[in-house]
C-alpha cells in the first residue's frame, strides 16, 4: 500500500513528503538545511534548543521544525528575515557562557556551533557580563573526556544513555545559567563513543582521537565495520595514508547512526606490529623474506603437485569476492571445497543493540562457498594445507604426512610461523569488496588506504593461481562480483555498483531476521 503524501512549499519550492514527516526532515529531503542542535533522527525530540525555528504561513509564532509535522498546503520559509533574526538571537544566547577556545578544541572544523555562527551569526554581542565557568577536561570513562564549559545543553547525550543504551550515565544538574551536563557515574557502556559523535560541539570528545589530527586534514571513505556479523556502516577518516578513526554512518536497516566502541578501534590493526608485510618461505627451519613473485610461484608449485589432496580452511573474515575466487580455484584444481568455517571468537557481552555474538563480518557470504566437513578431518588424508586468515594449524607436527602448508593472511600467528609459504593479503581497508551480514544484506566496502607494496587481496591471488589451472583471471572486484552473481543465487540480480551506500538484501535471505 502506497504511503500517503502531502504537498508543501519550502522557500518557494513545492515539495512532496510522506504524511507525518517533520518539517526539518522534509526540508532535508528537499536539500534545505535547517540549523539545529537538540534534534537527532534517532532520539526523542524535546525541541529545547530553538535553533530550528521556521516561519509557517498562518502561524502567529515561529514553529520548531523538529517537532512540527508537515500539513497539506503548508507554506514554509526557513530564510525569512524573521527566522534569521531568531536564529541569531538563539546563537547569541547559546554563546553567552561558551568559551572561545576553538583553536585548541578537537571539534573545530566539524562543530555545529562554529559552523552555524559562520552561516547565521556574525553579530556584535549585547552581553557584557562575565562568563559562568564550569568543569573542564574530566575523564568520565575509558573512552570519553567531558568539557562541561563547552556544553550547550542540547541533551543529546542524556537522551542517548536513557533511550538507546538505557544505562543512564548522563544528566543535567543545577538550573539557569549554572545548569551543567555531568556524568552521574562512570560512562563505560559498550557504545559510549557515540556520545562524542552526537555532541554538536566539543563538550564530549573521544579519548582515542584527542589532539591527534585536525579534522580539516582528514579524508573520508565509506566502508563497513569488520568487527561482527552486524556489518555497521561506517566512515573511515584517514590522513597521509593512515587511518585515524572510524565513525558510524547512517543506515536505518543495519545500525541507524551508531556503532560499538570495540569496532571503532579496529583501524589500529591495519598497521600493528603483527601485520604481515612481506612474503616468506621456510628454509632450513627459518622463515626468509622473499619477493612476491618467488612466494607466489612456490605456492603454485605446491598447489599443482598436491591439487586433489589439498585441505583448505577458509575464513569468515574475507570478502564475498575472496571466497568465490577461492572456490573457483579449488574447483579448477579438482580439490575438495573449503572446510566448514571455524567458530567465531567469543567475548562479546551482548547482542541487545548492535553487537552480534558472531564476531566475523562475512559468515553468511563465505559459508555459501564452504563445505560442512571440519578442517581437522580433511587434514588426516591431505598432503597440502591451504589456510586462509585463520590460526587453524598451530601444531603442524600432528600431521606428519603434510608435504607443505601455505598460509595466506594479514597478521602473523602460529600457523603462519609453521607454514612453508606465507603470502600476506590485503585487509578490508585496503581493497574493495563486499560482506554479507547476518540479515543477508550484501554491503560494499571501498579501499581506504594503500596496502603494503606487493600485497594484494585474496581474490587476486586465487584468480592468478586459477589461471594456471585453466580458469579465469579477474581484473577487478566488480568483475568477480558479476561472475558470482551469475553463478550463485545468494547474489542473483545484483551488481557491485548497484549495492550503493546501504547494500541490498539477498533474494534468499530470511527477511524476518532481527534488524
Amino acid at each position: 500500500m502506497a504511503q500517503e503524501t502531502v504537498k508543501i512549499t519550502i522557500n518557494g519550492k513545492e515539495v512532496v513528503a510522506p504524511k507525518g514527516t517533520l518539517i526539518i526532515e522534509a526540508a532535508a529531503q528537499a536539500g534545505v538545511e535547517i540549523p539545529h542542535y537538540c534534534y537527532h533522527p534517532h532520539l526523542s525530540r524535546p525541541a529545547v534548543c530553538r535553533m530550528c525555528l521556521v516561519d509557517v504561513e498562518g502561524q502567529r509564532k515561529l514553529q520548531p521544525s523538529c517537532s512540527t509535522p508537515v500539513q497539506p498546503g503548508q507554506v514554509i520559509r526557513t530564510d525569512s528575515p524573521k527566522v534569521q533574526e531568531a536564529v541569531r538571537e538563539v546563537l547569541e544566547f547559546t554563546l553567552i557562557n561558551h568559551p572561545l577556545d576553538c583553536p585548541v578544541c578537537d571539534q573545530a572544523g566539524e562543530c555545529g556551533l562554529q559552523n552555524n555562527y559562520q552561516d547565521y551569526g556574525l553579530y556584535n554581542t549585547k552581553f557584557t557580563l562575565p562568563k559562568v565557568h564550569k568543569a573542564k577536561v574530566q575523564k568520565i570513562g575509558p573512552t570519553l573526556t567531558l568539557d562541561a564549559e563547552r556544553c550547550i545543553l542540547c541533551s543529546r547525550c542524556v537522551r542517548f544513555t536513557d533511550e538507546i543504551t538505557k544505562t543512564h550515565e548522563m544528566g543535567i544538574m543545577q538550573r539557569g545559567d549554572h545548569a551543567e551536563i555531568q556524568a552521574v557515574k562512570e560512562v563505560n557502556n559498550p557504545y559510549s563513543t557515540n556520545l562524542a559523535d552526537i555532541c554538536p560541539v566539543g563538550a564530549l570528545t573521544q579519548n582515542d582521537f584527542r589532539f591527534k589530527v585536525r579534522v580539516w586534514y582528514l579524508k573520508h571513505q565509506q566502508s563497513i565495520c569488520p568487527g561482527c556479523a552486524r556489518g555497521c556502516n561506517i566512515v573511515v577518516d584517514h590522513y597521509r595514508g593512515e587511518a585515524q578513526r572510524m565513525r558510524p554512518r547512517n543506515n536505518n536497516a543495519v545500525n541507524q547512526s551508531w556503532m560499538c566502541d570495540d569496532g571503532r578501534l579496529l583501524y589500529k590493526a591495519i598497521r600493528n606490529e603483527d601485520r604481515l608485510n612481506a612474503p616468506m618461505l621456510r628454509k632450513d627451519g627459518k622463515r626468509v623474506a622473499v619477493t612476491p613473485s618467488v612466494a607466489f610461484s612456490e605456492a603454485l608449485r605446491l598447489l599443482e603437485k598436491h591439487a586433489k589432496h589439498t585441505a583448505t580452511q577458509g575464513s569468515a573474515s574475507v570478502s564475498n569476492e575472496d571466497a568465490f575466487a577461492l572456490a573457483r580455484l579449488l574447483k579448477m584444481m579438482q580439490a575438495p571445497v573449503a572446510s566448514s568455517l571455524r567458530e567465531s571468537p567469543v567475548g562479546w557481552e551482548d547482542d541487545a543493540l548492535l553487537r552480534r555474538a558472531d564476531r566475523t563480518p562475512n559468515r553468511n557470504g563465505v559459508s555459501a562457498f564452504s563445505g560442512t566437513e571440519e578442517f581437522a578431518v580433511r587434514l588426516k588424508t591431505a598432503t597440502l594445507a591451504l589456510v586462509i586468515q585463520e590460526d587453524a594449524l598451530p601444531e603442524r607436527s600432528l600431521y606428519p604426512q603434510l608435504a607443505g602448508v601455505i598460509y595466506v593472511g594479514t597478521h602473523d600467528c602460529p600457523t603462519a610461523r609453521s607454514a612453508d609459504v606465507v603470502l600476506p593479503m590485503a585487509m578490508w581497508a585496503e581493497y574493495e569488496g563486499s560482506f554479507t551480514n547476518f540479515q543477508g544484506r550484501v554491503q560494499r566496502f571501498l579501499s581506504v588506504v594503500s596496502a603494503p607494496e606487493g600485497v594484494v587481496p585474496l581474490w587476486q591471488l586465487a584468480s592468478r593461481w586459477s589461471e594456471a589451472f585453466g580458469g579465469k583471471r579477474y581484473a577487478s572486484a566488480a568483475e568477480v562480483f558479476r561472475a558470482m552473481a551469475t553463478e550463485h543465487p545468494l547474489f542473483a540480480k545484483m551488481t557491485f555498483d548497484g549495492l550503493g551506500e546501504i547494500g541490498l538484501c539477498a533474494p534468499s535471505a530470511d527477511q524476518s531476521k532481527e534488524a
